[in-house]
């Protein structure tokens, strides 16, 4: 059973970036222009003629980049395993909170940058907000590993010599002991 929010919201996100894309390639000035204005937009393109070459290719590259993510969203928008769409779902809205995490750690630094970090930042929160993330029910059959770890003893030795045990199961959960760490897993 599919999910018509994962596959338009696909869909959507997969027309941005193979737009973007294509205009990164093929109108990287353009862009530029659009997006920081007529000053910014001269220093971003470089000062020398090598600068300004590297540049192009390197833009050139990342428009190819996001032209292939784009085409991978679209061939992920006709996938019709639910399982399938929240594992994708959630690993895209990490994505976009880790972008939104470089671009508060390092973007804002940038002088020419500086302006506007905050309202891409705000613009990546956004997009992961986006993602229809699966019901708190699916989160629940999806295999957790979680360690607590006590005072460890005096020798290594003890540690090393003691077997790992089975302390319980339940239909889904499983609690492991080895030594003094805990482990409890939902599987």
């Amino acid at each position: 059973m599919a999910s018509s929010g994962f596959f338009l919201i696909c869909l959507l996100h997969s027309a941005v970036a193979l737009t973007s894309g294509a205009m990164m390639i093929f109108y990287t000035n353009e862009v530029f222009v659009f997006g920081h204005g007529f000053e910014i937009a001269s220093k971003l393109v470089g000062s020398t003629p090598h600068d300004q070459l590297l540049i192009r290719t390197s833009d050139s590259f990342s428009g190819l980049l996001l032209f292939a993510i784009g085409f991978l969203l679209f061939m992920v928008a006709f996938v019709k395993d639910r399982e399938f769409q929240g594992f994708f779902a959630k690993g895209c809205v990490l994505l976009h909170v880790a972008m939104a995490i470089w671009r508060v750690c390092f973007e804002r630094k940038l002088e020419t940058l500086d302006h506007d970090w905050l309202r891409k930042v705000v613009g990546d929160l956004v997009l992961g907000l986006s993602w229809p993330t699966p019901p708190p029910s699916v989160w629940a059959r999806s295999p957790v590993l979680v360690a607590v770890r006590p005072p460890l003893p005096s020798a290594a030795a003890d540690l090393a010599s003691l077997p790992l045990f089975v302390l319980g199961l339940s239909k889904h959960l499983v609690v492991l002991r080895s030594g003094h760490a805990w482990f409890a897993g939902c599987f």
